[in-house]
């Protein structure tokens, strides 16, 4: 019985050894826009009060084929309430028509997904939300 749990964990060790996942992707696939980021937000400040912007990327593949590739804009608004959703609406909106306007390479992107988040501590308890919506540029 000894042996057969030796043998059992050697091969389950040997197999989570064997099992790798190959991520491909180029280094080219970041976001730029005509005005630079901190340009960028500048403009969006105009119309958004938040604290703080994070740009990011993904892709999804699927049987070896593209399915979409998308823009990440995480919006963080600390110590305050998220706005409602009518406004978080028209905030998207507005976000991209600025996205279109300014982000370099725009074909290359198909989606935006624009993230509201906040984090609020009252006493020792600290409350967090987040929002995401996904727009076809």
């Amino acid at each position: 019985m000894k042996i057969l749990k030796t043998t059992l964990f050697i091969n389950v060790v040997l197999l989570l050894v064997n099992c790798t996942t190959i991520v491909e992707g180029t280094s080219d696939f970041h976001p730029d826009f005509k005005i630079g980021k901190t340009g960028f937000e500048k403009e969006l400040k105009k119309q958004l009060d938040f604290d703080d912007l994070a740009i990011g990327t993904y892709f999804t593949k699927k049987n070896n084929s593209l399915e979409e590739r998308g823009l990440n804009l995480t919006f963080e608004f600390a110590e305050q309430e998220l706005p409602n959703n009518q406004e978080l609406n028209n905030y998207a909106e507005f976000i991209i028509t600025k996205v279109k306007e300014y982000l370099l390479n725009l074909d290359n992107y198909d989606y935006v997904n624009t993230i509201f988040e906040n984090e609020r501590e009252e006493g020792n308890i600290a409350k967090s939300s987040r929002i995401k919506i996904k727009k076809k540029l």
